[in-house]
């Protein structure tokens, strides 16, 4: 396991449960510590995708997440799983649905097929989906 995976499992562990100002201030943090002046230019996108999320900037949040899972340098499964999470949410939650479907068709058929009926891969194909079925979804 790389070093920065650790990063990509304490966001994952941490950014449900803390608080806008919370999560602002910590990503802020994070991003201005002494460590950050050696990261590369894909964790630094991270970190910035990460404070996206904090400060529901989603649109940003889902092109960044778009940008990294494309740049393939990705490998871990939990990594790729947060980016197309918050790239397909930052997409719904724009109405930028068709992205969206795309985003899930591309990278949750990359998952293994136990994984492919998580209940989050089916909550984010109905809210994709929902106005065209005719239900109602979480965009406004």
């Amino acid at each position: 396991q790389a070093p920065w995976d650790n990063v990509v499992r304490f966001a994952a562990d941490v950014l449900p449960y803390l608080d806008q100002e919370r999560s602002i201030a910590l990503w802020r943090a994070v991003r201005e510590s002494p460590c950050a002046r050696g990261w590369s230019a894909h964790e630094a996108r991270w970190i910035e995708m990460f404070e996206r999320v904090a400060q529901a900037r989603w649109g940003e949040a889902a092109d960044v997440a778009i940008e990294l899972l494309a740049a393939e340098q990705v490998k871990d499964k939990q990594a790729r799983v947060m980016l197309t999470q918050v790239a397909a949410t930052g997409l719904i939650l724009k109405d930028r649905r068709l992205e969206a479907l795309r985003v899930l068709g591309a990278e949750v058929n990359k998952l293994p097929a136990a994984d492919r009926a998580a209940a989050w891969v089916r909550l984010l194909w109905y809210q994709a989906l929902a106005p065209a079925l005719g239900g109602h979804s979480v965009a406004r």
